[in-house]
């Protein structure tokens, strides 16, 4: 064999060994990369994952119905607590309001100069006020005075009344240290009725002599209630056990009959039956009901005078003033026309006629004077 042929075998031998060295990393390679593959998830595999998690899916939106029937069964509480208040609502809405009224601050001044005492009521509700009065109780050191103050068909809702009245029958040319004010009144609709006192005490504002000045009343105290009938005594209870305030105590009850009778007076001449009723005993306000007094116009005159007194009854004599005279006469003889049998002094059969006056008889119930049949 030659060198050259030599050559030649080697170099195929080298060549083919080359190649089964190549073939045989080749083939090692080959095995490592499909043992990754093998441990990647197939595609059988990842369909059946697939088709789980939407067997899941579908299985939970199936059971949601459920969940949300719970929701709507939890949420029945808050519906009824609506739906109570609601009814709360209505209730407070169809229930009557009651008018509310008050003396405004340091509003109460009595003005010297002109001998006048002023005052303002506030009705801070929204409902109506009816028959308003107002009385005031002069207390002085070991005596009192009561006088009638104003008396108001109404107060309208969220209003403010001005009442002012003149002091010219006072018992002392000094003013009094302290005042009870006494308020009455109607709730429009509603069948309550509401009393205030309020006690008031003087301080002197202003500059100049204290003679000119003008005096504002502070409230010292406030108490209110409620009443069915009639109103509480305005009358301030004092204690006097000297004989010598015998006659103090007369003019006491003189001015209590007075303010008494001139209330009665105003109920008459304004129809206020609630007056009426307030200032006379059962029987007459009785008798006052069967001849329809209130559809009369009385017409008489706030000058009254009184006969005579005791500690339990008194005597008033009374006039008409020239349109209640009036009225009498075209009353009368509109009957007379028609051939009634009625009479217009059937309107004054609780009282006795003297000449051109009248006389009427009073009586003191637990020291409250009370207009009765004579």
């Amino acid at each position: 064999m030659d060198l050259k042929t030599e050559r030649k075998i080697k170099f195929w031998l080298t060549t083919i060994s080359k190649i089964l060295v190549i073939s045989l990393v080749l083939f090692k390679l080959v095995d490592i990369l499909f043992e990754k593959k093998d441990t990647a998830p197939s595609e059988k595999e990842v369909l059946t994952t697939n088709l789980k998690e939407k067997q899941a899916i579908d299985s939970f939106h199936k059971k949601e119905p459920i969940v949300k029937e719970q929701k709507s069964s939890t949420i029945q509480t808050p519906n009824k607590k609506t739906e109570e208040q609601k009814n709360v609502a209505i209730k407070r809405a169809t229930s009557p309001i009651y008018a509310k009224l008050h003396l405004v601050d340091n509003s109460f001044i009595w003005l010297k100069d002109k001998h006048k005492f002023v005052l303002k009521l506030a009705n801070t509700t929204a409902a109506l006020a009816e028959n308003v009065t107002v009385n005031a109780v002069l207390i002085y050191e070991k005596e009192q005075q009561a006088i009638l103050v104003q008396h108001k068909a109404s107060i309208d809702a969220h209003g403010m009344l001005n009442i002012d009245f003149v002091t010219s029958n006072l018992l002392h040319t000094t003013l009094p240290k302290t005042i009870m004010l006494c308020i009455n009144h109607e709730s429009k609709n509603a069948k309550q009725k509401n009393w205030y006192k309020y006690l008031l005490g003087n301080k002197i504002n202003g500059s100049g002599a204290i003679e000119t000045r003008s005096v504002y009343y502070k409230t010292l105290s406030v108490s209110d209630g409620v009443y069915t009938n009639t109103a509480p005594n305005c009358i301030v209870q004092t204690h006097t056990s000297s004989t010598t305030n015998t006659k103090k105590d007369s003019d006491i009850d003189l001015e209590n009959i007075k303010s008494s009778t001139q209330l009665f007076l105003r109920g008459l001449n304004n129809r206020s039956q609630i007056t009426v009723k307030n200032t006379t005993t059962t029987k007459l306000y009785t008798q006052l009901s069967s001849v329809d007094s209130n559809k009369y116009s009385y017409g008489f005159s706030n000058k009254i005078e009184v006969v005579s007194h005791t500690k339990n009854t008194a005597i008033v004599r009374l006039v008409l003033t020239e349109k209640g005279r009036a009225t009498y006469i075209k009353q009368q003889t509109a009957y007379d026309a028609e051939n009634s049998p009625k009479k217009v002094s059937d309107f004054f059969k609780f009282l006795r006629r003297k000449g051109s006056s009248w006389e009427g008889r009073l009586i003191n119930q637990n020291g409250i004077w009370k207009f009765d049949m004579y």
